[in-house]
């Protein structure tokens, strides 16, 4: 496998030279969007790099495993992990893969205009909560809005 890449501003050490901090995507719209940087408008990098965490995958197919879990009669997702599918929804070539906040991408649009942005809100809204959407899958974060740890080596965001 394709070493990882980190492109995420928590990955500098900090001013110590302590070892990099767990790459983070920050929530503030209860989603993320997982997949190629290719499907997000070339405008909006500089809001991938600030907000976003990318890795390298081997060019291929894949989809996004959500584990849920039953937290006293409601029911939360608890991960999402990248793994390989011949019929998955996301395709990478040779880019990266990307975890973002679909909110942080101004050129996505606003909920409701039919754009990127509501496509996602579209999946997360509507039971289980996740799926395919823009090239990529989106998934609802299980608890809500807050910072996630992507692990990089896992390709998976973990929620609680």
């Amino acid at each position: 496998m394709d070493s990882q890449v980190p492109f995420n501003k928590n990955q500098k050490a900090d001013a110590q030279g302590s070892s990099p901090r767990p790459p983070i995507v920050s929530v503030n719209s209860g989603q993320v969007w997982i997949g190629p940087l290719s499907a997000i408008d070339p405008i909006d990098h500089p809001a991938v790099y600030h907000h976003g965490v990318l890795c390298s995958l081997a060019p291929g197919r894949y989809t996004v495993q959500v584990t849920v879990v039953d937290d006293g009669g409601s029911r939360r997702i608890r991960q999402a992990a990248v793994v390989p599918d011949p019929e998955g929804p996301i395709i990478l070539s040779d880019e990266p893969l990307v975890f973002i906040d679909p909110g942080s991408l101004p050129h996505w649009g606003r909920f409701g205009d039919g754009g990127p942005y509501d496509q996602c809100c579209q999946v997360i809204l509507k039971s289980p909560h996740y799926g395919p959407a823009v090239q990529g899958f989106v998934v609802e974060s299980g608890w809500g809005d807050g910072d996630y740890k992507v692990d990089l080596d896992k390709q998976q965001i973990t929620f609680f």
